[in-house]
């Protein structure tokens, strides 16, 4: 005797849903946060950044040379 196929149905696992388990409200919660706050911050402030440190690279340079002669 053989068996050509599985006589009986197939075994679909139980999946939990964890959706709203309090592990993933808080990730995407966080993860919303994050990305807001990437989104928000203006491409100007990292230029003003830059400047201001070119502007400390300028003052120090010319503090060094003044010292210099």
């Amino acid at each position: 005797m053989s068996v050509v196929e599985n006589p009986w149905p197939p075994v679909v696992p139980h999946m939990r849903d964890v959706k709203g388990s309090l592990v993933n409200v808080l990730l995407n919660a966080a993860r919303n946060d994050y990305r807001h706050k990437r989104r928000s911050l203006p491409d100007s402030n990292v230029t003003s950044q830059n400047s201001h440190d070119t502007a400390e690279c300028k003052d120090v340079n010319e503090a060094s040379h003044s010292n210099v002669d």
